[in-house]
């Protein structure tokens, strides 16, 4: 079968479809590019400093569903996936509102259903078909980096020197509510970042240290940065989303990463829904839990994809 991964980042654009076959080897994964033949994911509808809220529907979400549909049911000489993964970072400021982000995907849907049948009643009908039977919208918790941590050998695989690596962080809690107290990073002021000083002060704002953010203790992304550090680097690391991060998310052992039934409920949800989409028996047991609010399992009273 063909999958169609339409992602929101470029670490995802690379990383996930190589990843996925790993998993389901039978099959083939592709991603899905905001342009034909570039590599340039579509932009994120979470991506802020502040909680999205439902009563501020964001553009970016609308053409997200737009090209969904369109892939489903493309022209007449056009071939549609056999299913399609619409996947999007939770990102930290909505840690405590997932229910809000899959309601603005579930709002975009429906604006775009209903354009639709103002113009198009017989296509609406099909749109409508394929989105609930082929597609799916799932959530990196709290972005795509938590896998890299939930993986023993995730950070080392994404350049991660041994040494670096916290004591004791392979048993650490769930990286889908990644938090780290480690006193040296939190303290971090980047002043032995001797490159990035050098920058003028525009030059300093576009290679900005990863770690320098609002609460940067629960940005698995800031602290992968961190453990990359290397001061001759112009962003002060050698961590690179297009690079050390899309190895290491091509190289993810999904069976150690869901190995703890309470960890990476998102995750799994993900797994669960493409093993049952894709008819597979996995080759490791899928126990512990899901994330209700994206799992496929869940009965919806107006189900709008196959899981939500």
């Amino acid at each position: 079968m063909r999958v169609a991964i339409l992602p929101t980042g470029r670490m995802e654009l690379l990383g996930v479809p190589p990843a996925l076959h790993a998993l389901f080897p039978t099959h083939d994964f592709h991603s899905i590019s905001k342009l034909p033949r570039d590599e340039e994911p579509f932009d994120s509808f979470t991506s802020s400093d502040k909680p999205l809220t439902l009563n501020k529907p964001n553009g970016n979400v609308d053409k997200i569903v737009e090209q969904m549909a369109a892939e489903l049911v493309p022209g007449r000489d056009g071939l549609a996936p056999d299913l399609l993964i619409v996947l999007e970072d939770l990102e930290p400021p909505n840690m405590h509102q997932p229910a809000v982000v899959v309601q603005l995907f579930r709002d975009a849907i429906a604006r775009h259903v209903e354009k639709l049948q103002q113009s198009n009643l017989r296509l609406a009908d099909r749109v409508e078909e394929a989105l609930r039977s082929k597609a799916s919208f799932h959530l990196a918790v709290p972005m795509i980096e938590a896998w890299l941590f939930a993986d023993p050998n995730g950070p080392r695989n994404a350049g991660v020197p041994a040494e670096r690596l916290p004591p004791n962080w392979e048993s650490a809690h769930d990286p889908e509510a990644f938090l780290t107290r480690d006193p040296v990073y939190l303290s971090d002021d980047c002043s032995a970042c001797t490159a990035w000083h050098t920058l003028t002060s525009r030059k300093k704002k576009d290679h900005s240290p990863g770690w320098l953010k609002q609460s940067p203790n629960v940005h698995p992304k800031a602290f992968l940065a961190w453990l990359c550090r290397n001061p001759v680097e112009k962003n002060c690391s050698r961590y690179r989303e297009t690079h050390e991060g899309a190895a290491a998310l091509q190289a993810l052992d999904f069976p150690a990463a869901l190995r703890s039934p309470d960890h990476c409920t998102y995750l799994r949800a993900l797994v669960d829904d493409l093993a049952d989409g894709l008819g597979e028996k996995l080759s490791f047991p899928l126990d512990g839990y899901v994330a209700p609010i994206t799992s496929h399992r869940e009965r919806r009273a107006s189900p709008m994809l196959r899981n939500i």
